[in-house]
């Protein structure tokens, strides 16, 4: 007689009919070349049970260029498999740093539905020397500005990018914003926004 299919275990996460009892990748290699963007990277990742504040999760290191700046990149995020299960949490916090040159870049948020139709968001920081080595690798056109400092929130839903400019500094001028990003196929991305703040020098926006 033909057997009933027997209960996959509740305590592991399963997709597509393949079931994860454990997982553990302690010492991962990747490697990337990506002409178009002029990106090179060499790394390290893991996959280890407490790897975020004791629980399970992803850390990642890589070292490479991008155009001629050096490129530096360190990564770590929550559980793997979000949204599988009931066990499986469907928000996954992830915290970033990089750096191209004099250009630096922190965030600290989260990823909602990895799985499915992915919105992030977060805190960020960012510096360097001129606003328009942010907009490059962007696709967009930013001015060519003195060095720059600036802290917000960011958020992601699809094609469509926004953030809260909280406080920029440049050169001697002290701005904040609300902004918005899209690049949806076939099209060229846009920027549009608003600008404001106590002090502008149009000289520092070159």
């Amino acid at each position: 007689a033909d057997r009933p299919a027997a209960a996959p275990d509740p305590g592991g996460a399963s997709i597509n009919g393949v079931h994860f009892e454990s997982l553990m990748v302690r010492d991962g290699r990747l490697k990337l070349i990506d002409a178009p963007s002029a990106v090179t990277l060499d790394g390290q990742f893991a996959y280890l049970p407490d790897a975020w504040q004791n629980q399970p999760g992803w850390t990642a290191q890589a070292k490479g260029r991008y155009r001629d700046a050096p490129l530096v990149l360190q990564a770590r995020t929550g559980a793997v498999l979000p949204g599988i299960d009931a066990l499986s949490p469907s928000v996954v916090p992830v915290m970033f740093e990089g750096s191209a040159g004099r250009a630096r870049l922190k965030f600290d948020g989260q990823v909602r539905d990895l799985l499915g139709p992915q919105t992030l968001t977060g805190h960020y920081q960012l510096s360097g020397p001129s606003l328009a080595a942010v907009g490059e690798p962007l696709g967009i056109t930013l001015p060519t500005t003195a060095h720059f400092t600036m802290r917000g929130q960011l958020q992601r839903e699809g094609a469509r990018w926004t953030t809260q400019v909280q406080s920029a500094h440049i050169g001697r001028s002290e701005l904040a914003g609300e902004f918005e990003y899209r690049q949806r196929p076939g099209e060229l991305p846009s920027l549009t926004g608003e600008l404001h703040g106590p002090a502008l020098w149009l000289q520092d926006l070159g």
